[in-house]
């Protein structure tokens, strides 16, 4: 399925680690034993969300965000946009699948033993680590399976009209049924190609 994806927008080039999430958010919930380098895990939509929410107000008190700008998760066009890197193939660095070890983590090489630090594989083109595997990240978008039948191809994403309600600046309503939301980049616990 081609999209456009129209407007810029920027990514944090690794995961977000569990002293990151518990410094801005006060907190700590979710993630399985408490390492300060590791990605975070078992975070719910909501709370992702959340996260991204509090450096938009804090730099709008400060001052040091532009007008318009927010902090928020992708829309799953804007990941996969940053995911290939400008590339067309099965993966940022290809579609030789026996490449996988060098750029993501997967099931067969953390032997099922979790998720690891955060950068340690190499990048796509564009400076993004683990992209592929690690823990999965969520966007924006819900899921609905007619979605890329049936959607916009400029700047698709996936929304009921509460969830646009809940995040200003994104006006895309679906009216279909939803069924959940979007998580994209495998996880650790994935095999290759899931």
């Amino acid at each position: 399925h081609k999209d456009r994806v129209p407007t810029g927008c920027w990514m944090d080039s690794e995961e977000v680690t569990q002293e990151q999430l518990m410094v801005l958010m006060e907190r700590h919930r979710g993630s399985t034993g408490y390492t300060s380098e590791l990605p975070v895990n078992r975070v719910t939509w909501q709370e992702a969300r959340e996260y991204c929410k509090r450096p938009t107000k804090q730099q709008r008190t400060r001052n040091t965000i532009p007008s318009g700008y927010l902090y928020r998760l992708p829309t799953e066009a804007e990941w996969e946009y940053a995911c290939r890197a400008g590339t067309t193939t099965k993966y940022h660095f290809g579609n030789d699948e026996s490449k996988i070890d060098e750029y993501g983590w997967y099931y067969d090489n953390t032997d099922g033993d979790g998720y690891k630090e955060r950068g340690i594989k190499k990048p796509n083109a564009w400076g993004l680590y683990d992209m592929h595997g690690n823990v999965a990240e969520w966007v924006l978008d819900s899921f609905d399976p007619e979605f890329y039948k049936n959607g916009p191809t400029d700047n698709p994403i996936c929304l009921a009209a509460k969830d646009s309600k809940l995040n200003p600046g994104v006006e895309a309503p679906w009216p279909n049924k939803l069924y959940g939301r979007v998580a994209r980049g495998g996880s650790w616990d994935d095999d290759v190609g899931d």
